[in-house]
């Protein structure tokens, strides 16, 4: 059995370490309930922007449109998205086991060599980089409450390369924020983008109803200058799902490692106690022997 002195040692060393993650639980809790509201706004923002879009393409079907333009996929891009710090759980492994499935299926169906990687996080830089994968570009440092301009760069790179035809198509990934103890890793298409299907009237009408609108300077132009902003407006969405599935994920595993140090704290006092009995025992046997022998 281990010494009373190595015993609180331990003790005060797991003691500091719940103290800290319990700390981390706490940090994490207050960034994950706004991160949520963030998410909440950009869903709502996004819907109504696919409602925009359904409305346009009803009067232009995009023939002319590079970002809709749909080619046989020799190359694909996989953009991975993660936090830029640890402790998060599972959330950054599974998006990362998700996004090489994407480009295994990729490489696939259009040959070997054929997926290249835009990390968007440190986790998915470092986790690429030991693995020496192909990576376009990568973009880390984005702030825990992301700004809609720190996705401008990212979607310039992408619309260039896909309209360059360096890429023939690119997948977004993702963790998708379900509820505070859930996040799932998402894999969609970014470009080529997809007009709503006009069979069903387009987003936020009446089967049947047409909308009475007037697209000045016209229909395709107007459908020019929003197809740009709507990858814009996925990139930022993943961004604020991805903030607040890792505050979550972070509040539950510090929740879940406070919880571990504290039964391992009262196994080692129990320890501890029975250590102390011990020698007190042991003590007292001796005094017992010592005075017998007098």
């Amino acid at each position: 059995m281990a010494s009373t002195r190595d015993i609180k040692r331990r003790l005060s060393s797991i003691d500091n370490t719940r103290q800290i993650t319990r700390a981390m639980e706490m940090v994490a809790a207050t960034k994950m309930r706004k991160a949520q509201e963030a998410v909440r706004a950009g869903r709502a923002y996004g819907e109504r922007a696919q409602e925009l879009l359904a409305e346009v393409s009803a009067e232009s079907d995009g023939r002319d449109q590079p970002l809709l333009a749909r080619r046989p996929v020799k190359k694909t891009g996989i953009v991975l998205v993660t936090s830029d710090r640890g402790l998060a759980g599972a959330m950054n492994t599974n998006v990362l086991k998700a996004g090489l499935e994407a480009a295994s299926v990729g490489t696939a169906r259009a040959g070997s060599g054929q997926s290249t990687f835009i990390p968007v996080g440190r986790k998915a830089e470092q986790a690429l980089t030991a693995r020496k994968l192909p990576m376009t570009a990568a973009f880390s440092g984005l702030l825990d409450t992301p700004e809609y301009q720190e996705v401008l760069p990212i979607a310039e790179i992408l619309i260039n390369d896909f309209t360059d035809g360096k890429l023939d198509a690119i997948d977004l990934v993702y963790p998708k924020f379900v509820s505070t103890l859930r996040n799932e890793a998402v894999v969609e298409r970014l470009l080529p983008a997809t007009l709503p299907d006009k069979s069903d009237g387009g987003a936020g009408t009446k089967p049947g109803a047409k909308a009475l609108l007037t697209f000045e300077p016209s229909p395709e132009e107007v459908l020019t200058a929003l197809l740009p902003r709507l990858i814009e407006i996925r990139l930022f969405t993943a961004l604020l799902e991805t903030k607040a599935s890792e505050h979550s994920s972070r509040m539950i595993a510090m929740r879940n490692a406070t919880g571990n140090a504290e039964d391992l704290l009262d196994a080692l006092r129990l320890s501890y106690n029975q250590a102390r009995q011990q020698a007190i025992t042991t003590e007292i046997a001796e005094i017992a022997a010592a005075s017998a022998t007098k």
